[in-house]
């Protein structure tokens, strides 16, 4: 993996309002979950799209972690790991990190839970 690979630019980010909401549409054949503690993963696939990088949201929820400094940390640490071990895909792939822990974790157990996700999805 070159130089350019390891960036994570904002194309690869999901925005994208209209892919959100088809993320997270419980009657979507082609959405499916991919339950890592602390994480659940929740994944989307276009069939016939080229191949290419995922575009990838992360989500800490505020119930849990009230202060913003610890959701920010939380997802800093999501995209680093998710940075350092993204693998392209043969079809357009959206990927939800949702946090689930009631705990901020280190970065080697979200390294972990990271790989273990995208170790799946191949």
């Amino acid at each position: 993996m070159d130089k350019k690979d390891q960036k994570l630019p904002r194309t690869q980010r999901l925005k994208s309002h209209k892919m959100i909401s088809r993320l997270f549409d419980r009657n979507s054949k082609d959405c499916f979950t991919v339950p890592v503690y602390p994480y659940r993963a929740v994944v989307f696939r276009e069939p016939d799209t080229p191949a290419g990088f995922p575009e990838v949201l992360v989500s800490v929820p505020k119930r849990s972690f009230k202060k913003a400094v610890l959701r920010n940390r939380i997802k800093r640490l999501t995209r680093e790991a998710y940075r350092l071990q993204k693998t392209a895909f043969a079809h357009k792939t959206y990927i939800a990190f949702l946090y689930v822990g009631k705990e901020v974790p280190e970065f080697s157990q979200v390294q972990r839970a990271v790989g273990a996700i995208l170790d799946k999805l191949k």
